[in-house]
């Protein structure tokens, strides 16, 4: 397989994206000055519904971004179908891209770093004396729909919003259930939530699971709670949770634990029990 050096050696220029207020033209830079920034890549066309959604937002962290420091580049490497929907697309973005041409690379940068789905937003870090990138986080759209600016560069959160959980159906997770607490409450479980998490990280790493709370009546967690069989949410009264291993084909842990605290979280993640099946 190509290396990051390799793939990216043919690019001489990229295009840097409009100051919408000012109403410049793109300009052309060549790709070796980016070579000791931070480089965000942002897999995107203008066919898909998602992307439309989520681009306006990227826009307006880059911009915010930008205004606090000038260690980064953002570029948007597309999948439209044609130059023309490419140019279109791009003229509502604040950011630069890849220009159109470089379809090989395009397609190798795919390839290189899984991307299977769109919209896709990637963090790397600046180039070493080979020319590679390391990569810090394939997954930072979380990042940019939570505002989380003073977390650049973005490294991985084993922990958060289960609404906002991009990683749970390729690996185990921990989902604490807290949709009746009040604020008071519901605060306890977010901290209880990060201290198991950074505890599970010290230990494991990066291959750490993720812990996430489900605070809300609407959304993902009415939906996970009905296919383990926990009660709707506004017929729980006492806190849950749960371990999910969606990669096990589909397996499951149900704690009858209602006292959340790190110890009783991390006894459930080190006894989970019998293995149930998602129904």
């Amino acid at each position: 397989a190509k290396t990051f050096s390799e793939i990216w050696h043919p690019v001489e220029t990229i295009v840097l994206g409009k100051e919408k207020d000012e109403g410049t033209d793109n300009t052309d830079l060549p790709s070796s000055e980016l070579k000791d920034k931070y480089l965000m890549l942002y897999f995107s066309a203008s066919w898909c519904p998602p992307c439309r959604a989520f681009t306006p937002k990227l826009s307006e962290l880059y911009s915010q971004l930008k205004a606090q420091r000038t260690d980064f580049e953002l570029l948007f490497v597309s999948s439209d179908k044609t130059e023309e929907e490419f140019n279109e697309y791009f003229k509502k973005m604040s950011f630069g891209a890849l220009p159109f041409q470089y379809r090989d690379t395009k397609a190798a940068l795919n390839k290189l770093f899984g991307v299977s789905g769109i919209p896709s937003l990637i963090i790397l870090g600046p180039e070493n004396e080979d020319g590679n990138r390391l990569l810090i986080n394939d997954k930072v759209r979380t990042f940019v729909e939570n505002g989380d600016l003073d977390d650049f560069p973005f490294h991985k959160k084993n922990y958060g919003d289960v609404e906002s959980a991009e990683g749970i159906n390729e690996s185990k997770a921990l989902i604490v259930f807290c949709e009746n607490g009040d604020d008071e409450e519901q605060e306890e479980i977010k901290n209880v939530v990060i201290q198991v998490a950074a505890k599970l990280k010290e230990n494991m790493g990066d291959e750490a699971i993720c812990v996430h709370w489900a605070l809300s009546q609407k959304g993902i967690g009415p939906r996970i709670r009905q296919l383990t069989e926990l009660p709707a949410p506004n017929m729980a009264d006492d806190p849950a949770m749960i371990l999910v291993d969606i990669p096990d084909r589909g397996g499951f842990y149900k704690s009858s634990e209602t006292n959340i605290t790190v110890d009783t979280v991390l006894d459930f993640i080190e006894h989970p029990g019998d293995r149930k099946q998602l129904s």
